[in-house]
């Protein structure tokens, strides 16, 4: 399977696209309950990560939350729905891998393949 979901579908919205074509990381790759997409720059927002709400291998952009870089304490910026333990793992994993993060966010895109080997997965 390909690390990219390409969607040719014109009645998805850009966010939408831009989140199928981002990187995926699950549980075995993270240490996460939760499915992780890296986002990337692109639109108005700052760096941020979107988190599944729900622990399972499929993603509903519905049923998901942006969680900012923020090195002060990452917060949810949209979404809701995912409990207080959830959230504190994700912001030990964005703090984990803060700078990872960053740079593929400030380049506008990195492929999993070169992701991966760097990424700190919780214990």
């Amino acid at each position: 399977m390909s690390e990219y979901q390409h969607v040719k579908d014109d009645t998805f919205e850009p966010f939408d696209r831009m989140i199928l074509e981002s990187p995926r990381f699950e549980k075995d790759e993270t240490g996460l309950p939760m499915l992780i997409d890296i986002v990337f720059k692109k639109g108005q927002h700052g760096p941020r990560i979107k988190v599944a709400v729900t622990h399972t291998h499929i993603l509903d952009l519905s049923k998901t939350v942006s969680i900012d870089l923020d090195e002060n304490g990452p917060t949810i910026k949209a979404g809701s729905g995912l409990n207080t333990k959830d959230l504190r793992l994700a912001q030990q994993f964005i703090l984990l891998n803060r700078e990872l993060l960053l740079e593929a966010w400030k380049r506008g895109g990195m492929s999993k393949l070169e992701m991966q080997p760097r990424l700190v997965k919780l214990p």
